[in-house]
């Protein structure tokens, strides 16, 4: 099982604002406090994704990589251009 949080879709209002490195610092911050609070098995919670949009400028990517590294998320799903 894999929790991903998927902030790509362009059909949704205001949802891709959310790749920003702020938001998405504070978003995944409220999932992994989420995931925290739960309880899980032996295994321990699913692994974190998070999906991008496959558009984003070098700055959005280097500003999602930072957020990834620091918030020890464990992969980004993307399908780069």
């Amino acid at each position: 099982m894999l929790q991903v949080i998927n902030i790509s879709s362009p059909n949704t209002p205001g949802l891709r604002q959310l790749q920003g490195r702020k938001q998405l610092k504070d978003l995944v911050k409220k999932v992994q406090a989420a995931r925290d609070e739960m309880q899980w098995g032996e295994e321990g919670p699913p692994p974190l994704l998070v999906k991008i949009a496959p558009d984003l400028s070098k700055q959005d990517l280097e500003d999602i990589a930072a957020v990834a590294l620091a918030l020890r998320l464990d992969g980004l799903v993307c399908f780069l251009l």
